[in-house]
C-alpha cells in the first residue's frame, strides 16, 4: 500500500488585504504566491518532482506482467467520468496509482470566490496530500516537500507548512508463503486466477506489521464501480458470501505455516 503525508499550507504576504486598484501589480498577492509554490510540487507528465520520489521501490517484472492483464486504464477513467491527466496516463495507470507517489491539492482558500471584492488577499491556504510509494518514508518526503515549496515561493512570502496526518507505506515480498496460500484460497472461492497487485490507498497498520517482518495479506472484493469515497458507495451483496468463503479458505491454508 502507499503511505500518506497530509499537509496544511498557509502563505502570508503582509499585514492586511489591499485594494487592487491601488496596489495590484506592485504588492504580493498571497493567492498568487501559494499557486507559485504549489506549482513546484505537482506532477509534470505523470511524475512528481524527483526529490519527492526518493526511495521509490519499482514493481517487479511479475507484478508488471499481472497489471497488464487488468482492465484498461482509459476504460476505468471513463467509467467514473474522469479525464486523463496527461497523454501518458493510460499506459501507466497502475504504475502511477500503485507504485509511484502522487501529489493532490484538495482545497484552496484565499480572498473571496463569491463576492465582487477587488482585494489582494494577505493570506491563502491549501490542503495538500502526497500518497507516498513503497520504499519511501514520511520524514524524507515531508522534508523534500517543504523545501520545494519554500524554494519556489516569491521573496517576501511567509510559508507555514504543517504535517496534519501521516502513514508510512507498506510492502510485502511477493514471494511470501502467506501470500501464495492466500492466492490459492481466493482462486478456489472465486473460480478465477489471482494477480499480485498493489493498493494506492493507505492503511497504517499494514506498514507497521510489514516493518516487523509480518507478511500482511491485503485484498478486497469490491468492484470497479463501487464509488469509493463518493456518493452511493456500494458493495455487491453476493460478493459478501464469496468474501467470507475466501477468508475461511485463507485461514485454513495459513494453518499449514504453523
Amino acid at each position: 500500500l502507499r503511505g500518506l503525508c497530509y499537509f496544511h499550507v498557509t502563505v502570508r504576504t503582509g499585514d492586511r488585504d489591499l485594494h487592487s486598484g491601488l496596489f495590484g501589480g506592485v504588492a504580493l498577492n498571497a493567492t498568487h504566491a501559494l499557486m507559485q509554490s504549489l506549482s513546484a510540487v505537482v506532477a509534470k507528465n505523470g511524475r512528481v518532482p524527483e526529490p519527492l520520489r526518493i526511495g521509490v521501490v519499482p514493481p517487479t517484472p511479475e507484478e508488471l506482467a499481472g497489471w497488464r492483464m487488468l482492465a484498461d486504464g482509459g476504460k476505468l477513467l471513463a467509467e467514473v467520468g474522469a479525464q486523463p491527466s496527461d497523454p501518458g496516463t493510460l499506459d501507466e495507470y497502475y504504475v502511477r496509482t500503485w507504485a509511484e507517489p502522487s501529489v493532490d491539492v484538495h482545497g484552496l482558500a484565499g480572498g473571496s470566490p463569491d463576492l465582487v471584492k477587488t482585494v489582494l488577499p494577505v493570506e491563502a491556504r491549501a490542503n495538500v496530500s502526497i500518497r507516498i510509494a513503497p520504499g519511501q518514508n514520511v520524514a524524507d518526503v515531508s522534508a523534500a516537500f517543504e523545501h520545494l515549496l519554500r524554494e519556489a515561493a516569491p521573496d517576501g512570502a511567509e510559508i507555514d507548512v504543517k504535517l496534519q496526518s501521516s502513514a508510512e507505506p507498506g510492502l510485502v515480498s511477493p514471494d511470501a508463503p502467506a501470500l501464495g496460500l492466500a492466492r490459492e484460497a481466493f482462486e478456489q472461492a472465486f473460480g478465477h486466477s489471482s494477480l499480485l497487485v498493489r493498493v494506492g490507498g493507505s492503511v497504517p497498520v499494514v506498514a507497521s506489521l510489514a516493518a516487523r517482518g509480518i507478511p500482511t495479506i491485503s485484498t478486497g472484493i469490491a468492484s470497479h464501480d463501487c464509488n469509493a469515497h463518493s456518493p452511493n458507495e456500494k458493495f455487491p451483496a453476493d460478493y459478501l458470501v464469496l468474501g467470507v468463503e475466501a477468508v475461511r479458505e485463507t485461514y485454513k491454508r495459513l494453518g499449514e505455516l504453523g
